[in-house]
């Protein structure tokens, strides 16, 4: 299943996993999420998924979410979505 996200820089697809990643990230805006986390909510399973796999989707949402500077990474930790008015590091 697809998902159809729009913006000033036009409409693009979200495929599955980028649309869970995105929902995981935006209803904690301003807090972590673990990577761990991250893998559990996607694969659904604590089973061995290579992290370059989660790397890849991220890379794929930045790409089709540039322009907005949304995503932030916490290099160790996770990533997050900033809160309306943070400053970015």
């Amino acid at each position: 299943a697809r998902a159809r996200l729009s913006g000033p820089g036009g409409a693009v697809e979200l495929t599955r996993n980028e649309l869970c990643l995105l929902r995981l990230l935006m209803e904690s805006p301003g807090r972590i999420i673990p990577r761990e986390t991250m893998m559990v909510e996607l694969w659904q399973s604590e089973s061995f998924v290579d992290e370059n796999t989660l790397n890849v989707n991220m890379v794929r949402l930045r790409k089709k979410l540039a322009g907005t500077d949304l995503l932030r990474t916490r290099r160790g930790l996770g990533y997050l979505v900033e809160a309306p008015g943070e400053a970015a590091p």
